[in-house]
């Protein structure tokens, strides 16, 4: 699309950054006309569309110190405007108020040209001081991608998806070089994930809170490096669809537990009543359904 040639007059420009509210929470590209690289396209609430070129350093600069969450999630599957272009946007300047950003379904991995980098190596060369979520979930991760994330200072990340990204052990063992000591949340479910990658993560993320490890290869050498979790707030674990060893969980120190996700077939009744000696209150959640089954030991 274009650059419009049309004056831009500032009262237009002031009206739309003094109710900066309307930038709030909003979907980026989400249509072709919304060139994140090349203009964009406002009414002035008289019915005229007033084109702004995101050129511009002011407008560029408006928009950064506006922005507060970014999804570009819908854009997976669509062609009309290539991904390196948005990600470049996200990768220049600093965004100081972004605290969310959703790049769920995208495919990371691709380049604009041959020799030029990925999206990801090109996502990551951005600023974003604030931000406390991001989801890759349901994107490719290879070890090349983890090792550009975790040279990413996110200082006040608190949660992060990777879920569904065929994230492998070697991939994994990097995440402990990332600096995000305020991770609360990490969900790293339905990968390929073994023994090293969980020990790669017992000394790392001392907040962190929940650790969702379902559907991945979790057997009893993975369940034993698992139990050294430096995690004491820690109070969700989930472990569903892999092959643990209740009796190793015996070693946890995580006094704030209050749910762990288990299978029926590897914990037995005398499993369930262990885990509630060692944790009172504590609600073990079975199946693979969005509901799970709460077993209750009286």
């Amino acid at each position: 699309m274009a650059s419009s040639s049309q004056t831009c007059h500032p009262a237009p420009i002031t009206r739309m950054f003094r109710g900066m509210q309307t930038l709030r929470d909003f979907i980026y590209l989400k249509v072709q006309s919304f060139a994140f690289t090349d203009a964009f396209v406002e009414h002035d609430g008289v019915g005229n569309s007033v084109h702004l070129s995101l050129r511009s350093s002011f407008l560029r600069q408006g928009v950064h110190n506006a922005v507060s969450s970014i999804s570009l999630a819908k854009l997976a599957g669509q062609t009309d405007i290539p991904l390196y272009q948005h990600l470049e946007v996200l990768a220049n300047g600093t965004w100081p108020k972004l605290t969310s950003l959703d790049l769920s379904g995208l495919d990371l991995t691709t380049q604009s040209s041959i020799g030029s980098p990925s999206c990801m190596e090109q996502l990551c060369r951005g600023t974003w001081p604030a931000l406390t979520a991001l989801n890759l979930s349901h994107t490719q991760l290879d070890h090349a991608a983890i090792r550009y994330l975790t040279e990413v200072k996110l200082p006040k990340l608190e949660t992060l998806n990777l879920s569904w990204t065929w994230l492998g052990d070697d991939a994994a063992v990097q995440l402990q070089r990332a600096q995000w000591p305020e991770l609360r949340h990490l969900s790293v479910r339905f990968n390929l994930l073994h023994a090293p990658a969980v020990a790669a993560f017992t000394s790392s993320w001392p907040k962190l809170r929940s650790l969702n490890l379902r559907s991945n290869f979790i057997d009893s050498t993975a369940t034993a490096h698992l139990a050294q979790g430096q995690w004491p707030m820690l109070e969700h674990l989930d472990l569903r669809t892999n092959r643990t060893d209740v009796w190793q969980l015996r070693a946890g120190l995580w006094p704030q537990l209050r749910t762990i996700g288990l299978d029926l077939s590897s914990l037995g009744s005398e499993g369930a009543s262990w885990l509630l000696a060692k944790w009172p209150g504590l609600k073990i959640e079975s199946g693979g359904g969005q509901t799970a089954d709460i077993i209750v030991i009286s």
